[in-house]
């Protein structure tokens, strides 16, 4: 029974902390590519869920922008509920976009970078814990070796 969850309970622990891991160093990287090449402007937003309940689910946006060099777009973005209460339609929303690809954008919103280094520290040390609890599981413990010993070394 051990050995089953073992074989199929550890996979799916590591498979899941290591998505949790991988996505939060992807949206971090994503958040340093809109400070270090990216454009913060004014757009407008066009449609969104309005409740401003204490319920901390992110929802869409739907906000239209103006590039610097006179492009207009469209973007989709989910925010938090304290970001979603700023706001009411037809009023500005602050806009980064990559100024390579205008089509890669997002509302910007304050302390979002917190999030992802959760997600990171949190996937990182389920990872090291489960394969640390299957080392530890797994190695023979030192009443077993001390009985191997004995029962091995001429008396």
């Amino acid at each position: 029974m051990r050995l089953l969850f073992w074989l199929t309970g550890l996979p799916f622990v590591l498979v899941l902390s290591s998505i949790l891991l991988a996505s939060g160093i992807h949206e971090l990287n994503r958040q340093r590519a809109f400070r270090d090449s990216g454009e913060t402007v004014q757009g407008t937003a066009v449609t969104f869920a309005t409740s401003c309940s204490s319920e901390r689910r992110r929802r869409p946006v739907t906000y239209a922008f103006t590039t610097r060099d006179g492009r207009e777009l469209r973007g989709s973005d989910t925010v938090d509920a304290r970001t979603r209460c700023r706001l009411h339609e037809g009023g500005p929303v602050d806009v980064q976009y990559l100024v390579s690809d205008p089509a890669i954008n997002q509302i910007r919103e304050d302390g979002e970078d917190g999030v992802y280094v959760f997600c990171i520290v949190a996937g990182a040390f389920i990872v090291v814990f489960m394969l640390a609890v299957a080392a530890v599981d797994f190695l023979p413990n030192r009443a077993d070796r001390a009985g191997r010993e004995q029962a091995v070394s001429p008396t």
